[in-house]
C-alpha cells in the first residue's frame, strides 16, 4: 500500500512531492499558531490593565490587540482549508493508483472474502485515514517542537502549584505524564477493537454477496442462510458495541479530568505577578502539548479502524506478492 505508492515509478514522484507540500504548509501553520499564542497574552494584559486603569486605555487600542488574534486566526482558517483541499486530491490520486494495482490481480484475488469491498471501499478508507492522520502527527510533532520550549518557560513563571510540590518545569511535566496515561488506558481496550471490525466486515461481506447473488440466481438467498448471515452481523456488532462501551467510558472520563487538571493546579498561582495575558497564554501553550501528547487517545478510533484496514488489505497484498 504505502511501499507501492511510494517507491513505484509512475506514483513516486507525485508522492514525495505531495509529502514535501504537507511538511512545508504544517509549518507554516506553527509558526502562526505560535504568532496567536502571543497575541493571546497581549490581548489579555491590555485588558486587564483597562480594567485597572479605564481612565487612561483608549478602546481603539483594544480593538487594534484584538484584530492581531482575529487576523492569525483567519489566517489559519485560509491554510487549514487548502491543505484540506490538496491532502483530498492526494489521496484520490492514491486511491486510484491502489485500485489500479490491485485490479492488474484481480482474477488472483477475487476469491477472497469481500475482496470487492476491499477494493473499491477499504482503499479510500485506509487512504483518508492514513492521510489524515499523517498530516495532524506532523502538526502535533511541530507543535510539540515549537510549544515545548515555551510551555518551559511559561511553568518557571508560576509561583506556587497546589496539591503538588514546587518542580522545575512543572507543566511540561504535568502534560507529559497525562499523556502517558492516556495512552496506557487506550491501548488496552484498543487491542481488542480492530479484530471486532474486522468480524464485522467479514459478516457483512458474506451477507452483501449472498444478496447479490440473490438477484442472479434463485436459488441463492434462502430465507433460511440470509437469518444465519444475519445473525453473525448481529453478534458481531454487539461484540464491538461492548468493546467500545468501556473504551468510550475510559476516554470521556480521561478527556474531562484532562479538562479540570490545569485549573486544579494553577488556582494557587492565581495573584500577582500572574497576569490575565499570561495565564491565557500558558492555557493555550499547555493545551496544545497536552493534545500534541495525547495524540493517540485522541484520535484512537481512527487508529483502530486503520489498523483494522491495514490487516485487511494486507492480506490481499499477500497475495499478489506470491503472484510475482
Amino acid at each position: 500500500m504505502i511501499n507501492y505508492f511510494f517507491f513505484s515509478k509512475e506514483t513516486s514522484t507525485y508522492a514525495f512531492l505531495g509529502l514535501i507540500w504537507f511538511i512545508s504548509i504544517s509549518l507554516v501553520i506553527v509558526k502562526i499558531e505560535l504568532s496567536s499564542n502571543d497575541a493571546l497574552r497581549i490581548f489579555g494584559d491590555s485588558l486587564q490593565y483597562a480594567i485597572q486603569y479605564t481612565e487612561t486605555v483608549q478602546l481603539k487600542d483594544i480593538l487594534l490587540k484584538f484584530l492581531d488574534i482575529l487576523k492569525a486566526k483567519i489566517l489559519i482558517i485560509l491554510v487549514k482549508s487548502f491543505l484540506n483541499f490538496t491532502s483530498r486530491k492526494y489521496i484520490l490520486y492514491w486511491r486510484i493508483s491502489l485500485s489500479k494495482y490491485y485490479l492488474d490481480f484481480w482474477h488472483e484475488i477475487h476469491s477472497q472474502e469481500g475482496a470487492a469491498q476491499r477494493i473499491q471501499e477499504d482503499i479510500m478508507r485506509f487512504c483518508t485515514l492514513f492521510e489524515m492522520l499523517f498530516i495532524k502527527f506532523l502538526h502535533d510533532l511541530f507543535i510539540a517542537v515549537a510549544y515545548l520550549p515555551l510551555l518551559a518557560s511559561l511553568s518557571r513563571k508560576i509561583p506556587k502549584v497546589w496539591i503538588f510540590p514546587k518542580v522545575p518545569n512543572f507543566l511540561l511535566a504535568l502534560a507529559i505524564c497525562i499523556a502517558i496515561i492516556g495512552s496506557i488506558i487506550s491501548l488496552i481496550p484498543g487491542v481488542y477493537i480492530p479484530k471486532a471490525i474486522i468480524d464485522i466486515d467479514k459478516s457483512e461481506a458474506a451477507l452483501r454477496k449472498e444478496l447479490v447473488l440473490g438477484e442472479i440466481l434463485t436459488e441463492s438467498a434462502n430465507i433460511d442462510t440470509l437469518q444465519e448471515l444475519y445473525k453473525k452481523v448481529e453478534n458481531s456488532y454487539y461484540i464491538y458495541y461492548y468493546r467500545n462501551f468501556f473504551l468510550n467510558i475510559l476516554k470521556t472520563t480521561y478527556i474531562q479530568l484532562n479538562v479540570i487538571t490545569l485549573w486544579l493546579t494553577l488556582s494557587a498561582s492565581l495573584v500577582r505577578p500572574f497576569t490575565l495575558g499570561l495565564l491565557k497564554q500558558t492555557m493555550d501553550a499547555f493545551d496544545k502539548v497536552s493534545a500534541t501528547c495525547n495524540f493517540v487517545m485522541t484520535h484512537l478510533g481512527e487508529l483502530v479502524e486503520l489498523i483494522a484496514l491495514y490487516i485487511r488489505l494486507r492480506k490481499i497484498e499477500l497475495i499478489i506478492s506470491k503472484c510475482l
